[in-house]
């Protein structure tokens, strides 16, 4: 459709519009805002497949409900959308016609001069084409110009906005000039001579010192963390007041901005202040042991301490991960002067680049602690961070857990984004932190055992990004041990190990100690988790060979987590007696299939809940019950975590209805969905659960007179001891009954 005809067509809706009543003034605007956004959107021959969309048509809609008529609408329809549906003067005439009929007649003078007016319009609009045209593209090339410039406004102020979340990797020029800007805090910020990372990587190892004492003594300490052992150290190092620790300083004040705002909201700042660390009770406790580089075990971590030590190991890790960068920032600028010594050796590397290994069980958790690092590291670099929009859309959720219906240590636990298969590479270079970099070129890995093990395996095996790790943190290792605990010995079994190829590293610049494979003496592991189990200490004890000494934080239970059992029951602890770990599995089973379930057949008793906190002990008790049930026994359900919802919801149903008379019930399930179940009378734990809180949690689901049976070992102190308490666990392991009745 042209330009002067489409013109045309809205100069007769502007006269139509005019002969409506007086009162039609909000009809005649809407109309004009109708052809000024048209001139604004469509300036060529395509306006006419936007007059025949169904938006431009609902939009003329909208202004029926406007006239008192239903015909000066219609009117103004056949004038705008059609051609072809006459002259305006035929139009005209037929709507003055139908008025007249309709209602009030017209005077006979005023539509002459309606007329009359229609017609002058007619004959001047032929020649007042050319001119308006010439005018309209004058008016349309200002308007672009405009509509370019709004554009390019807001392009720039999308992409100022875009910098602050996802940082572009600087070139040429710009680059150099922050490269010499870090030489200089490099050279400023320099190694104090009692530096403990100085004095644990600077040392010369060799045979002897290799040689660490496999003996646990029992250290004597004042300090919250229950009960402390170690292999090497006689007393733990004490806290220093208005002591740095050697951290950089450059660290040391977002750090203290975070514990104050986070942790100490109370505490005024001093002047010392910005040159100290500022630590709570508990971190001024624990940061001395990771200073000092020490292997630390600690089973005290919960839910409420989380926040305190996962604040913690990250400033290590930051800080650790800055003293290396500087000390090769230092040594480059050194070789880089004119008189070098050719002979200077300067072993500041290892074979790969990647010195810290962070294990984290959710990508919630690798959130969290990306968070916080980015947050202590200086400003000019946490505002630089390449794919930070990346890293948010793929491991932050805000979906929440209702706290209602769940303990607490449940909503801690999976908040956010709990998926547990996810890896990241993190590098600091040249004042600016990258996610997502290549493994060989990042400082800090950060992954799920999961996830780090299927990198590998779709790697062809390729595990040289571990060759040079220094530092280890496994964190929330009690969430691994109800995911597969093969996976985190996997990726410990493949620490410091000689690489397969050669990555491009100075060979001249290499640590000794990582050339005769002594790195896994200087290497430090950090474990934390809240339950004290036998593949945790056999994983400190057979894969951390730290010279400088480990250190074991295990928490006291003096009354143990049964004086939280709120109904009357009675409770029976039942000792099998074995020789030797391997017999334990055995000696279990055959006890059940004897003893146990024997005696509740021959009671009849409904409401029976076994407890099996191993799957493989789950599988070898049903399959039992199985064969049972062909034989006329009574049936059973089963809540494990391969069963699907649909019925896990009929299963519950069944069992306290009365319909089935025994539920199997896995500690995983229990801990990814913690259900109330209804209908238990009896509970037996063909084991003591892992997690110590789970035990009053099922007795409390039991009526006043409920009875509860549980099976132990004498291996089966780590589960023990949080349960009864030191005393009573000391009692039932040495006492000649095997039986125990608690009430």
């Amino acid at each position: 459709m042209g330009k002067a005809k489409r013109r045309k067509q809205h100069k007769d809706a502007h006269r139509a519009a005019s002969l409506l009543d007086d009162d039609s003034e909000a009809f005649q605007n809407k109309l004009d805002d109708i052809h000024v956004r048209d001139i604004t959107r469509e300036k060529d021959d395509s306006r006419s497949t936007y007059e025949d969309s169904s938006k431009y048509q609902s939009e003329i809609k909208e202004l029926k409900p406007i006239t008192e008529e239903a015909r000066p609408y219609e009117l103004l329809m056949s004038t705008l959308g059609s051609s072809k549906s006459g002259s305006l003067a035929s139009l005209l005439k037929k709507r003055k016609f139908e008025e007249s009929a309709a209602s009030q007649p017209v005077e006979k003078k005023q539509k002459k001069e309606h007329a009359k007016v229609a017609k002058e319009e007619e004959e001047s609009e032929g020649e007042s084409v050319v001119e308006e045209e010439e005018e309209e593209a004058a008016d349309w090339t200002e308007e672009k110009k405009q509509l370019a410039a709004a554009a390019k406004a807001d392009s720039e102020k999308a992409l100022k906005k875009a910098e602050k979340t996802d940082y572009e990797v600087p070139q040429g020029e710009e680059e150099e000039e922050k490269e010499k800007n870090e030489v200089a805090i490099a050279l400023t910020e320099g190694e104090a001579e009692t530096d403990t990372y100085r004095l644990q990587y600077d040392r010369n190892i060799s045979e002897e010192d290799i040689n660490v004492s496999t003996t646990w003594n029992e250290l004597e300490t004042s300090s919250t963390f229950g009960r402390v052992f170690s292999n090497k150290i006689t007393k733990l190092p004490e806290p220093v007041p208005n002591f740095n620790y050697n951290v950089k300083q450059r660290i040391v004040i977002p750090w203290n901005h975070y514990v104050t705002k986070n942790f100490l909201p109370r505490k005024k700042s001093k002047k010392n202040d910005v040159n100290n660390l500022i630590l709570t009770s508990l971190q001024s406790q624990l940061f001395p042991i990771i200073n000092n580089y020490h292997d630390v075990l600690m089973t005290n971590q919960n839910y409420k301490n989380s926040h305190e030590i996962q604040s913690l190991y990250t400033l290590h890790v930051l800080n650790h991960v800055m003293k290396i960068r500087d000390r090769v920032i230092r040594n480059n600028s050194r070789l880089a002067q004119p008189n070098v010594d050719p002979d200077l050796e300067l072993r500041d590397q290892g074979f790969t680049r990647p010195r810290v290994l962070v294990l984290l069980p959710t990508r919630n958790a690798c959130w969290e602690f990306v968070e916080r690092m980015l947050k202590f590291t200086p400003k000019i670099q946490s505002d630089r961070v390449a794919h930070k929009r990346k890293f948010h859309d793929e491991f932050y959720n805000e979906t929440t857990i209702n706290k209602a219906r769940k303990p607490e240590d449940f909503t801690a636990r999976f908040k956010g984004n709990n998926d547990d298969n996810f890896r990241l590479g993190i590098a600091f270079t040249h004042q600016y932190c990258r996610l997502y970099s290549e493994f060989n070129h990042s400082d800090i890995i950060v992954a799920s055992p999961l996830g780090l093990k299927l990198s590998i395996e779709g790697n062809n095996g390729d595990v040289d990004f571990l060759s040079s790790i220094e530092v280890v943190v496994v964190d929330s290792a009690e969430n691994t041990l109800m995911q597969n605990w093969d996976h985190l010995s996997f990726l410990f079994k493949n620490c410091n190990t000689m690489p397969k190829e050669y990555h491009g590293v100075d060979v001249t610049r290499i640590r000794m100690s990582f050339i005769d494979t002594f790195g896994k003496h200087l290497r430090q592991t950090l474990i934390f988790s809240e339950v004290n189990h036998v593949l945790v200490n056999n994983l400190f004890n057979k894969f951390c060979f730290n010279i400088s000494g480990k250190v074991k934080l295990l928490k006291s239970s003096n009354s143990g987590t049964v004086c939280q059992v709120l109904p009357q029951v009675k409770q029976l602890f039942q000792r099998l007696d074995v020789n030797s770990p391997t017999e334990v599995d055995d000696a279990r089973f055959n006890y059940f299939c004897s003893h146990v379930y024997p005696n509740l057949i021959t009671d009849l008793q409904q409401g029976v809940m076994i407890f099996i906190p191993s799957y493989l002990d789950f599988v070898r008790v049903r399959n039992f019950m199985r064969v049972r049930r062909k034989k006329g026994d009574v049936d059973f359900v089963q809540c494990c975590e391969y069963t699907p919802p649909n019925h896990v919801s009929r299963n519950r149903a069944y069992f306290e209805s009365g319909r089935r008379d025994f539920m199997l019930f896995t500690e995983r399930f229990h801990f990814f969905n913690r259900y109330s179940i209804k209908g238990i009378k009896k509970i037996v734990f063909y084991s003591l659960p892992t997690f110590p809180q789970f035990y009053p949690e099922m007795l409390n689901l039991l009526p006043d007179g409920g009875t509860c049976l549980s099976l132990f070992t004498k291996f089966d102190l780590y589960q023990l001891e949080p349960i009864v308490g030191q005393k009573r666990s000391s009692l039932l392991l040495t006492a000649e009954k095997t039986h125990h009745l608690l009430q």
